[in-house]
């Protein structure tokens, strides 16, 4: 697997067990997730945006709020490309 469909592969899974996914289950629908796009759109060029701009900073905010438990911040912060001073600040624990 090369680099690019390893870091979707792994991002995706973080990101569904982070939402409360069993982890064997996470990491097989990452996988089927990553083979479908590629299918879809493979062979094409692609920019993605560092954070969609359907996304605001606003709704992140409010994502991590909801997964936040007191005690997660690496996990947040891995998941969400950030710092955990930066999670921190935004649960203002």
């Amino acid at each position: 697997m090369n680099d690019v469909y390893k870091t979707m592969v792994d991002t995706l899974h973080r990101q569904l067990s982070a939402n409360g996914l069993e982890s064997e289950r996470a990491a097989a629908l990452a996988l089927e997730t990553v083979a479908a796009v590629s299918e879809e759109i493979g062979g094409q060029r692609l920019y993605l945006p560092k954070r969609p701009p359907w996304f605001s900073k606003e709704r992140r905010d409010d994502t991590i709020k909801r997964q936040f438990n007191g005690r997660n911040y690496r996990t947040i912060a891995q998941a969400f490309c950030l710092s955990e001073r930066t999670i921190r600040r935004i649960c203002k624990v």
